[in-house]
């Protein structure tokens, strides 16, 4: 027998030896389970439950800022850029020359168009109409509005500033409604005597008529604000409900109230100097100065500050 021939048989034994251990392997395992004589640790039902004592800390990912590393090229988040300020969009500048110049030059006009002397109860004295109404109209009140509408931003203090005058002539014209009113009652009371002449009677029915009379000229003017103002009301609280945010629609909601105030100035107007047409003016006028209050907080607050820090500075420079 030649050396390749052992080892043949020697490579033929080893290969049946691990055959053998590997198909007989679980049943090794199987007979250490029983009676066999291996000394195997048994498999019981507690094999699979959790083993008693202190369990290991759950891996905590590496947060802290000393040891947190990032590399070079790395792409940040992309910082969210404030949205600029565009400018008018098409519905304020459509609002602004229908509501603003069409509707407050027609109705400076419409006293002029009938030519006839109208009784004034801030002067007691008959007054024909003149073309003052016209020239601040067209010099004061229009340019005034192109700024605070097109240009002026909420919250400067130009829209603050101009806010605040539109605010004023809106009170003063509630006001002098309330005059007439106030003055109507009086006259009728008058007219309703029996101690007066027929001569003075004459001239109180003139006066009535010429206080209580509203045209149908200003009538349609009366209307055309009040359908503007209630388009754009109705904008305003439809954008609010699409707003992205809440700081959005509350400031929405507010122009909207400040719209609807508006709607209430026309109707009053429309309505004349009549219980039911001054409520509507002082209502509509409240509603519009709280809707501007609103709308320029956070400016009136920076006003006031800087008002505030710039009356210490001046007391300490002289007292300090």
């Amino acid at each position: 027998m030649n050396k390749k021939t052992i080892y043949r048989w020697m490579m033929g034994f080893l290969i049946a030896l691990v055959s053998i251990s590997i198909s007989f392997g679980p049943g090794f395992v199987v007979f250490a389970e029983g009676e066999g004589s291996f000394n195997a640790p048994p498999i019981n039902e507690d094999f699979y439950q959790p083993k008693e004592g202190e369990k290991p800390k759950p891996h905590q990912p590496i947060n802290d800022t000393n040891t947190q590393i990032q590399a070079k090229d790395q792409k940040q988040p992309a910082k969210q850029e404030k949205k600029e300020d565009d400018g008018p969009g098409i519905w304020d500048v459509l609002k602004f020359m229908s509501k603003d110049v069409v509707t407050d030059t027609a109705a400076a006009i419409e006293p002029n168009i009938y030519n006839e002397a109208r009784y004034d109860i801030i002067t007691g004295q008959w007054e024909n109409p003149n073309a003052n109404g016209v020239l601040y109209t067209s010099l004061v009140k229009v340019p005034r509005s192109l700024l605070g509408n097109l240009y002026f931003q909420d919250g400067s203090i130009g829209k603050i500033a101009i806010d605040t005058w539109d605010g004023a002539e809106k009170t003063l014209d509630a006001w002098n409604k309330y005059k007439t009113l106030r003055e109507l009652n009086r006259l009728q009371r008058m007219n309703e005597s029996t101690t007066i002449s027929i001569f003075q009677k004459t001239q109180i029915q003139k006066k009535i008529g010429c206080l209580k009379t509203v045209t149908k000229f200003a009538k349609g003017v009366g209307f055309a604000s009040l359908g503007i103002s209630a388009i754009d009301a109705g904008k305003n609280f439809v954008d609010a409900f699409k707003a992205d945010n809440s700081q959005e629609a509350y400031k929405l909601i507010a122009k909207g109230i400040g719209s609807t105030g508006e709607m209430l100035i026309a109707g009053g107007q429309i309505l004349g100097p009549t219980g039911p047409g001054v409520f509507l003016m002082a209502t509509g006028t409240l509603l519009w100065a709280g809707s501007a209050l609103y709308t320029h907080r956070e400016g009136i607050k920076k006003g006031v500050k800087k008002a505030i820090n710039g009356v210490k500075s001046a007391w300490n420079k002289i007292f300090g």
